[in-house]
């Protein structure tokens, strides 16, 4: 795959997934937000996101962020190349929502063919569960999603959890969602500005094998 050029830049031979380096200030976030843009312009991608870095916010639904999504499609897009996304997780969190939908048709229209793995809407939180250690998510229908303690069960409040926690659940769903939207057989890109911030090491691995996993046969 070639993206040509986007302002001064030219990327040749890009592979499914690609990773930029360099120091602060080189213009790594410049460059994904011209890709973003150009892609936008120009056509030639069936789908392209791009994920801001600083993603601030709590993991709570909030239907005002979701009414505006269904009435302006380029909001979300607009909003996320600002250099800081006040309510990123609250728009993640109503991503959730999409994705519920999106993984549902998927088995509506898969179930019937040969060869496929019974599976439900489950199958697909469990994905994201598996980038956390300490807490889960689990389906609720009032507030789309809610936090628990693995060990003990209890309610844990969006401002309790950790920024790392956070930003985990937070990727997993943009991540799953955009996977879910991908037009099979044609180029879809997703951009992850600095997907690693606030995560320990291990969990930048586990995020990481997530990604691969996840974008295997969609990207």
């Amino acid at each position: 795959m070639d993206i040509r050029d986007v302002a001064p830049f030219t990327l040749i031979g890009l592979d499914r997934i690609n990773v930029i380096l360099g120091k602060n200030g080189c213009g790594k976030s410049y460059l994904l937000k011209a890709i973003e843009q150009h892609s936008r312009r120009n056509g030639g991608l069936a789908k392209v996101r791009y994920i801001t870095p600083e993603r601030g916010g709590f993991l709570r639904y909030d239907p005002a962020i979701e009414q505006t999504i269904s009435q302006n499609i380029n909001w979300l897009s607009d909003t996320r190349r600002r250099n800081q996304s006040d309510n990123f997780r609250q728009q993640s969190t109503t991503l959730f929502r999409q994705l519920e939908i999106l993984a549902l048709r998927e088995i509506e229209r898969e179930h019937t063919e040969p060869g496929y793995t019974p599976r439900t809407f489950d199958t697909t939180v469990a994905l994201l569960n598996g980038l956390l250690d300490r807490v889960q998510i689990e389906r609720d229908a009032g507030r789309v999603f809610r936090i628990l303690d693995k060990d003990t069960g209890a309610e844990s409040g969006p401002e309790e959890i950790s920024s790392g926690e956070a930003e985990l659940i937070s990727l997993g769903i943009e991540i799953l969602a955009f996977s879910k939207e991908c037009v099979d057989g044609e180029a879809n890109l997703l951009l992850i500005d600095e997907p690693d911030v606030h995560l320990h090491p291990d969990l930048q691995d586990r995020l990481a094998r997530f990604i691969v996993a996840v974008t295997a046969d969609r990207l």
